[in-house]
């Protein structure tokens, strides 16, 4: 809920589920006590232990704290075994993997082998990293710009930059002098009204002819201008849906849309918001949906909420903030009651329960399915909330609760004097007389444990024969080294950007790379060779890419592409060639037949090229009616230019170098 200041988020969890209370903040009890029951539904707190001790049953009673004995860890000793150690472990000393011992970090494993000199250490495998000799850029094609086809390998991209023109899936000149679809800075400003050069667009799309289409924004309006790229002072109209239909705007569409232009159905805001209304405080709070379903309310008695004479529509939700006052408080707030209609409480069968704290502020939301109101309560935005855990369902006296899943607790029976507490495993914690060795113990009652969850300084050399894992970052201060495989890894921090690269062998060093130099800041790199990189027309400067005002050709733009069509004596027009070249290549002679009935739209247009001896005749079929100035119907020869155009439904005139 937002009340122009603040937002008060809140979750309801699982209606109709049993919930589960976390005690991430117990009452009770002071700092360091430890809780435990005392009686069926009576918890009780044992007061916090000294340094080092640990909690041990009593048997029926409140469990007590006992100082163990100990293993000394700071003399020389070796280590057998897997160690795993879950704190932050620090090392004052040198820290030696020898033998075949691998060194493992964030899952990668790091080689036991010394490199040679300028080599960098690189992943040749997920988690597997090796001592690697960089190589030298290849393979790439002049003026393409590449791109990554893997994490470590570069090839040519689709884009293509020869210094006037930046092409997409093509490496063509034929664009230009006049691009298919150009791409510039796009400055804000709106469209220019005279020259050749359109200045204000970010876009520009080319059709067969001169017939541009600009895009760009000026202030906070973005703009569309259809015009002519040789004479921007020439505008011409902008079509939609040119084959035929109405324009529609809104939501929905119309059966029967009659205007040009028409807006559908109704124009709603798609979000209901609204500043709260102000309720006025007593021992009734009068709330009226109708005139307001977010409302505010600071209490000043005790209180009874009501909706008044008309209750809230079906299907409505609504929100109401209360607060307590400075002082005077705390006050409770009862439900509304509506004839046969019944309240139902998230987590409470007693009405809501209100936050106590002076001014503390409470969401109180609601949602009306017409039978029943469901209520949920947002306690004390802002101020840390207490559980109490004074009444913990089942167990026994003296019993310890432990989680048995998700949501789900169970207890541990009391054990005897002197017994410990140790986990099973998977399941219950049980109490036990005898430690293994293998967990820290002597086999026998006597306990001896080390203690390694504390922060401690441990002195001597210490050998790990078994694998280590370490669940929290290492730290190797001062001028220690980090010695694996017989290489010394450099405890200095590094700058961005750099690598770990051999010196010397046995010695790394962070160290910047050089392979790639020569670049312009922001620009896209491209192939100058086979085997160099030089800076394109493409810039990105993290927040727009520019392509420097140059031609773009290619992509998946239909406009100048060309149908061809050799090797056959007869070839029908189809609605597809609409703006292409038709270029004709047979030595014999050639039919274009085009098509009525509709087939092609009206505004249809194309070009068609005889491109070898054989001449092309433009006959009509179904219903096409073809007219020309002269009565020409064939191309005047080889290279000759014969453009089609449709000025109406089943209407084309024919023109250029025919006979």
């Amino acid at each position: 809920y937002y009340d122009g200041n603040d937002f008060y988020w809140n979750v309801g969890l699982g209606y109709g589920l049993a919930q589960s209370v976390a005690a991430s903040s117990l009452i009770g009890g002071v700092a360091g006590s430890m809780p435990y029951q005392s009686a069926p539904n009576v918890t009780a707190y044992t007061a916090a232990g000294t340094s080092g001790q640990i909690l041990t049953s009593t048997g029926t009673t409140a469990p007590a704290w006992i100082t163990p004995n100990y293993v000394d860890l700071t003399t020389t000793q070796t280590i057998g075994g897997s160690k795993t150690f879950t704190g932050t472990t620090t090392f004052n000393g040198p820290v030696t993997l020898s033998g075949t011992n691998l060194l493992t970090a964030g899952g990668t494993t790091f080689p036991t082998s010394t490199g040679t000199v300028g080599q960098v250490l690189a992943l040749n495998a997920v988690g597997s990293a090796t001592w690697t000799t960089t190589s030298a850029i290849t393979g790439g094609t002049i003026n393409y710009l590449p791109k990554y086809t893997s994490a470590t390998s570069i090839a040519n991209s689709k884009l293509f930059d020869d210094g006037t023109s930046v092409m997409i899936n093509s490496n063509s000149s034929a664009f230009a002098g006049g691009s298919a679809l150009l791409v510039n800075d796009g400055v804000n400003a709106a469209p220019v009204t005279t020259g050749t050069t359109q200045t204000g667009g970010a876009l520009r799309i080319r059709g067969g002819d001169n017939t541009v289409l600009d895009f760009g924004t000026v202030s906070t309006k973005p703009w569309i201008q259809a015009g002519d790229l040789l004479a921007l002072g020439t505008n011409y109209p902008l079509y939609i849906n040119p084959n035929g239909g109405n324009v529609s705007i809104g939501v929905g569409t119309a059966s029967n849309t009659t205007s040009r232009l028409q807006v559908n159905g109704d124009i709603n805001a798609p979000v209901y918001s609204s500043t709260p209304v102000g309720l006025t405080a007593g021992s009734t709070i009068t709330w009226t949906p109708m005139s307001g379903l977010n409302a505010s309310v600071t209490l000043n008695a005790n209180s009874t909420l009501s909706f008044g004479a008309t209750p809230p529509p079906v299907g409505s939700t609504g929100t109401l903030v209360v607060t307590q006052p400075a002082s005077g408080g705390p006050f409770t707030l009862a439900l509304p009651s509506v004839s046969g209609k019944s309240n139902k409480v998230l987590g409470s069968s007693s009405g809501l329960n209100l936050s106590t704290t002076a001014n503390a502020t409470d969401v109180v939301t609601f949602y009306y399915d017409g039978t029943t109101f469901y209520w949920n309560l947002g306690l004390g935005y802002g101020i840390t909330q207490s559980i109490s855990a004074t009444g913990l369902a089942g167990g026994t006296a003296g019993v310890i609760p432990y989680q048995t899943g998700a949501g789900a607790t169970g207890y541990t029976a009391a054990g005897t004097t002197g017994q410990i507490l140790t986990s099973a495993g998977t399941g219950a914690p049980t109490w036990i007389d005898i430690v293994p060795i293998t967990n820290g113990g002597t086999g026998s009652a006597t306990k001896n444990f080390v203690d390694i969850t504390t922060t401690q300084t441990i002195g001597g050399a210490k050998t790990f024969t078994g694998t280590t894992t370490f669940s929290a970052p290492v730290t190797i201060s001062s001028t220690n080294v980090l010695t694996a495989g017989g290489t010394t890894f450099p405890t200095a921090t590094g700058t961005t950007g750099q690598v770990l690269t051999l010196s010397a062998a046995g010695a790394a060093t962070w160290s910047t790379t050089s392979s790639i130099s020569g670049g312009t800041t922001n620009a896209l790199p491209k192939y100058s060779s086979s085997s160099a990189i030089t800076p394109s027309n493409i810039t990105d400067n993290g927040t727009t890419i520019s392509f420097s005002n140059k031609t773009i050709e290619g992509g998946s733009a239909a406009v100048n592409s060309g149908s061809v069509v050799a090797g056959t004596t007869s070839y029908t027009l189809q609605q597809g060639d609409n703006g292409k070249i038709i270029y004709c290549a047979n030595t014999g002679a050639l039919t274009i037949n085009i098509p009525g009935s509709n087939t092609l739209a009206a505004g249809f247009n194309c070009m068609i090229v005889q491109m070898a001896a054989g001449s092309i005749t433009i006959a009509p079929i179904t219903s096409a009616t073809i007219f020309n100035r002269s009565n020409y119907t064939r191309s005047g020869g080889q290279y000759a230019v014969v453009t089609v155009v449709s000025p109406a439904a089943n209407v084309f005139v024919t023109g250029g170098d025919m006979q």
